[in-house]
């Protein structure tokens, strides 16, 4: 198990140099780690009957996305591009059977195994911030302090490329998802000295979201904050919400009171929003987005019941900034397999909330098991939400989330079997 501990590890910590590669032009070095997963895990199944049995409680928990995944390959029969919604489909395999290695480790071994990838989430969101703070510096510093920065030049800066595949959006989205779930799990466990060390990383990775100008981030990061203090049950994360609140107040006031002025680029991105959607200005990621729900709702109209097929778009959608989905999970889903995919699609996200919303309410007896079932709550509210503004469902962040609820199921499971055990024992 040693060796899955390593590779879970470089997974994660590899996830944001999407850009970079290896052996050959086209394979990815995470994609590499991923088949040398794949490969011992299918050994291990092989000659394991404890793995072989968790596979079939995975494909128990999953019937509801296993169904929407035969939905997924029937839509490439009426496909208006085949294959794309081949390529797409296996995607969707691929982080299905992530969700399931990881579910595998963590029912093995739920603490060590959560410890591993918040660590390494930690990790590779410090280096790809670093990396970012560094390129910024080289680029954009000058520009910033000279005073002559424009809201054209600035959105230029803040598009920096530091190997992430998506754009600054996933980036900065990558870099929330490390203080959303990440820092509350390891902040709980760590030693004072290595909370100032966590602490000086949460306010690096602060800025590196401040600096990419993502609006989507930005509110997920306040929308979590606010879960964090004003639905924290039993105040189970008392003193992280206070640091949590002192941190987004502090942070705030290094915005406003900066020599680089960048408050006025932070805030113009938000106003030009409101402007955009009053239709006083233009805004490209407001208007684009705008035109993209347009363009999905135009294809539901024409193909309500079956959808233009997974992974594929409306006709003329390519020609809006290359854009390969309708940056909104729901609309995109309705639009690509129709009504009974989308049905299937809500049904599996009301089933997951229902679940990790229970079993945050069920470990009252064990501190850590409630305050990751808390958190992996919370994170779930917050991806859905970035879900209306971007993503496209195969992505590392619900991937995470989904295998921990069923791990954590699974164990609420054990406990009861063992609690009826115990009471029905002729003892």
């Amino acid at each position: 198990m040693q060796l899955f501990v390593i590779l879970i590890s470089l997974f994660y910590i590899l996830y944001p140099y999407q850009d970079i590669y290896i052996l050959a032009k086209h394979i990815k070095l995470y994609y590499l780690v991923y088949v040398i997963l794949g490969y011992f895990i299918l050994l291990l199944t092989i000659s394991n009957i404890k793995i072989f049995l968790l596979a079939k409680k995975y494909f128990q928990f999953s019937i509801i996305y296993f169904l929407l995944m035969i939905w997924f390959m029937l839509s490439i029969t009426w496909s208006v591009d085949p294959n794309r919604s081949i390529f797409v489909w296996i995607k969707y395999f691929i982080y299905f059977t992530i969700g399931f290695i990881l579910f595998i480790l963590l029912s093995i071994n739920f603490t060590k195994t959560i410890a591993i990838i918040a660590k390494s989430t930690f990790v590779s969101s410090i280096i790809i911030s670093f990396a970012y703070l560094l390129k910024f510096a080289k680029y954009g510093i000058l520009i910033l302090t000279s005073g002559k920065a424009t809201m054209a030049n600035i959105a230029s800066i803040a598009s920096i490329n530091v190997g992430f595949g998506g754009g600054r959006n996933l980036l900065a989205s990558w870099i929330t998802f490390s203080l959303t779930f990440a820092f509350p799990i390891l902040y709980t466990q760590v030693s004072k000295k290595i909370k100032i060390v966590l602490l000086f990383g949460v306010l690096v990775n602060f800025i590196v979201i401040i600096l990419t100008l993502s609006r989507t981030s930005q509110l997920a990061l306040l929308i979590f904050a606010l879960l964090l203090i004003f639905y924290n049950e039993k105040n189970i994360l008392k003193n992280l919400s206070i640091k949590m609140l002192s941190s987004l107040f502090g942070l705030l006031i290094i915005i406003i009171f900066n020599p680089i002025n960048l408050r006025n680029f932070l805030f113009n991105r938000f106003i030009l929003a409101i402007k955009s959607l009053a239709g006083e200005i233009e805004d490209y990621g407001v208007l684009g987005r705008i035109e993209l729900w347009t363009y999905a709702i135009k294809s539901i109209e024409e193909k309500f019941f079956t959808g233009t097929g997974i992974g594929t778009l409306y006709g003329g959608l390519n020609e809006i900034g290359g854009v390969q989905n309708y940056h909104n999970v729901f609309l995109q889903f309705f639009a690509q397999i129709g009504f009974i995919g989308f049905i299937l699609f809500v049904i599996w996200t009301l089933w997951l909330f229902i679940m990790a919303y229970k079993l945050h309410k069920f470990y009252f007896f064990n501190f850590r098991l409630k305050l990751i079932a808390y958190i992996i709550l919370l994170n779930f509210i917050v991806y859905y939400f970035k879900s209306l503004l971007m993503f496209q469902y195969f992505d590392l962040e619900i991937w995470t989330i989904i295998p921990t609820i069923f791990a954590l199921y699974y164990l609420k499971e054990k406990v009861q079997n063992e609690k009826y055990m115990c009471s029905n024992s002729s003892f």
